[in-house]
């Protein structure tokens, strides 16, 4: 493809446009996407830290429900009073299959956990003894007296939630303590998840305790160590604090699924991207190829117009600027075809002005030409009429036959000459046309003096032309070579066959003029061809 050509400019600025169109969608794409996405992101994190206070909440009532149904357990009474250790423990593990709790724990009533049954069989309590009177929960059962319930920890390291309701006698002496709660673990982290779809941590007061498989380990684990602080890297963290800021909720969005949505968006706006910029492409290269046909056809209709075919007319295809332009064209060779005519009558008729004029001139010359022919034709008469012998009587008459003849091949050639006819190309011999011409001008006064020197090519040249025309030309320039020179001079006419010198291009035959008159003034040269000028 030409990179001059309108047709590549065209398509190559719509495809530029295209690209540059293209990309700017697929940027303000992207961050659109990433924009949504983070305001997705606060918007689910927001949903996740909701889910947790609820279940959270929801497990502290119903803590504080079974453990309070279950600390009137009459039977767990009467094992505590006979000190039945085996006996508690086997009543706590029938009631939790019944109440949907995580462990249920019987403390002293100095606060001592001595039976903790827990399911799948947790009772690691029994070899390492809890004090509850450490916990703020159990500090505050005993100084009111009544249930209360929270969030702490557990052994080894576990938070919970729980709720402790005190064991009374029947007359109001107290017993100990039930312990009921609900662990907030990995499984209670993995349930978040698996409802919000977004990893989750707790951390109950600067300890992680459960996490949704984040990377992290539970237990002890201080927030800000390379565990916890590795989430940063890999997700978008958001955090929450409820539970009079003692539970810290963590929730994380990993990054690689923003990375996943923001790349399959970019994929998928490349692709329509690539597919619209095809399309665009294809149109384009139609919309160029509909913009430049005309002018394509316009250009060849103007080198027709160059070649002088002004017959060629362009198709006329719509009612647009192309269609307007190749109206407008066709009315322009129309007019030219018009001008033409006008211009071919008008140099015809100067032709035949010239011709007639030429006809006069050469007509002088004629009448005194013909004039001694026809004095000796009146002698030969006179002769024949006084009577002359037979011998000479022929003699006569062959004399006037010739004289006859002579009379009238130079009428016949001045005649010829003058007549008007339609212009026609033949073959010219250009030695017989210098010829005649010579012998047209040699009966003008202007020739008397003038001695003509003539040199035909041995070869006899043969032209395509319009003989009249050709005759016409070597008229007019050797009257006005004889013209030129009134006290006489020398006229040379000489045929020649190109290359010959700087005078005749190779391939064309030149006759060259040449007197010894005044000449013609530098000025005039420019308008020797214009008509009427002399």
């Amino acid at each position: 493809m030409n990179r001059e050509s309108i047709f590549f400019k065209i398509a190559v600025s719509h495809a530029l446009m295209l690209f540059v169109a293209m990309a700017v969608s697929g940027t303000v794409y992207y961050f659109l996407v990433s924009d949504f996405l983070a305001k997705s992101m606060q918007r689910d994190l927001g949903q996740a830290s909701k889910v947790v206070l609820n279940l959270i909440d929801e497990d502290l009532s119903r803590a504080a429900m079974y453990s309070k149904l279950v600390s009137e357990n009459f039977q767990i009474k009467k094992e505590l009073r006979e000190k039945d250790v085996d006996g508690v423990r086997s009543v706590l593990r029938s009631e939790l299959e019944i109440v949907t709790g995580d462990f249920l724990s019987v403390a002293d009533e100095k606060g001592v956990v001595f039976v903790h049954v827990g399911r799948g069989g947790d009772d690691g309590v029994e070899r390492v003894p809890e004090p509850l009177h450490l916990s703020d929960v159990f500090q505050r059962c005993e100084n009111s007296g009544r249930q209360a319930v929270g969030i702490e920890t557990i052994f080894p390291n576990t938070i919970v939630v729980t709720a402790l309701s005190p064991i009374r006698e029947i007359d109001g002496s107290l017993q100990g303590f039930l312990r009921m709660g609900y662990l907030l673990d990995n499984k209670f982290a993995q349930r978040i998840k698996d409802m919000t779809g977004i990893e989750v941590a707790l951390i109950y007061r600067g300890v992680l305790a459960a996490s949704s498989s984040m990377g992290m380990r539970t237990g002890g684990i201080e927030v800000g160590s390379s565990p916890v602080g590795s989430i940063s890297r890999e997700n978008v963290v958001h955090t929450s604090h409820f539970r009079e800021g003692e539970v810290e909720l963590l929730v994380a969005y990993p990054r690689s699924r923003i990375a996943v949505v923001q790349r399959n968006g970019l994929f998928l706006i490349c692709l329509i991207t690539f597919f619209a910029f095809t399309l665009g492409i294809v149109l384009s290269l139609q919309t160029a190829r509909r913009i430049v046909s005309p002018i394509k056809e316009l250009m060849f209709g103007v080198r027709k117009v160059e070649d002088g075919d002004l017959n060629y007319q362009m198709l006329t295809v719509g009612k647009d600027e192309a269609g307007e332009l190749a109206r407008s064209f066709n009315r322009m060779t129309e007019a030219l075809r018009i001008r033409e005519a006008e211009i071919r009558e008008s140099q015809r008729q100067l032709i035949e002005s010239g011709k007639l004029a030429a006809v006069g001139e050469l007509a002088a010359g004629v009448a005194h030409e013909i004039g001694n022919p026809l004095a000796a034709l009146s002698g030969y008469i006179q002769l024949l009429k006084i009577g002359a012998e037979r011998k000479d009587s022929d003699h006569y008459l062959e004399e006037m036959e010739r004289e006859v003849f002579y009379i009238d091949g130079i009428i016949r050639e001045l005649i010829d000459f003058s007549r008007p006819g339609e212009f026609q190309m033949e073959e010219v011999d250009v030695n017989e046309a210098v010829e005649e011409s010579l012998r047209m001008v040699a009966f003008q006064k202007a020739m008397r003096d003038v001695q003509v020197h003539k040199e035909l090519h041995t070869r006899q040249p043969v032209v395509i032309g319009n003989r009249k025309e050709i005759l016409q030309a070597l008229l007019n320039i050797t009257l006005n070579a004889a013209q030129a020179m009134p006290d006489g001079g020398e006229l040379s006419v000489r045929v020649e066959i190109g290359p010959s010198g700087k005078e005749v291009p190779k391939g064309t035959v030149g006759i060259i003029i040449t007197d010894t008159g005044i000449g013609i003034r530098e000025e005039d040269i420019r308008r020797i061809f214009d008509p009427f000028f002399t």
